[in-house]
């Protein structure tokens, strides 16, 4: 999953029931690998406003990108992917401060975003 929609399933509570959902499925090495056309899901995953808060996050990454620097989407997946990469492996509280921290800080600036998880 890109970092984007990571981040929105962390800030939703919802990225362990995601890592969960996403064992289920075969052929998960970024499509080097067989998926099947059918497989048995057994751990559904309910989603509830992943809509809603997507478009709050699309408006924010609108507002916030800066024109003049088109590596900042790929940037900004990334730094992403990786602080919810980290919080989901760790389990030393101090790097997991760090990490939540440097969250916060990277995404202050999503204003509508954190409006509609406060919605939730």
């Amino acid at each position: 999953m890109c970092g984007f929609l990571k981040y929105i399933f962390y800030e939703a509570g919802l990225i362990v029931e995601w890592e969960k959902f996403w064992i289920q499925v075969p052929g998960r090495a970024y499509r080097e690998d067989f998926t099947p056309d059918y497989f048995t899901v057994r751990n559904w995953l309910d989603t509830p406003k992943i809509r809603f808060l997507s478009k709050a996050f699309a408006e924010d990454m609108k507002e916030l990108h800066p024109y003049n620097n088109p590596f900042w989407l790929h940037e900004m997946k990334e730094t992403l992917d990786r602080y919810i990469d980290n919080l989901l492996e760790f389990t030393d509280p101090e790097i997991r401060r760090k990490n939540e921290k440097e969250l916060k800080y990277l995404t202050k600036d999503f204003r509508r975003f954190h409006l509609a998880i406060e919605q939730l």
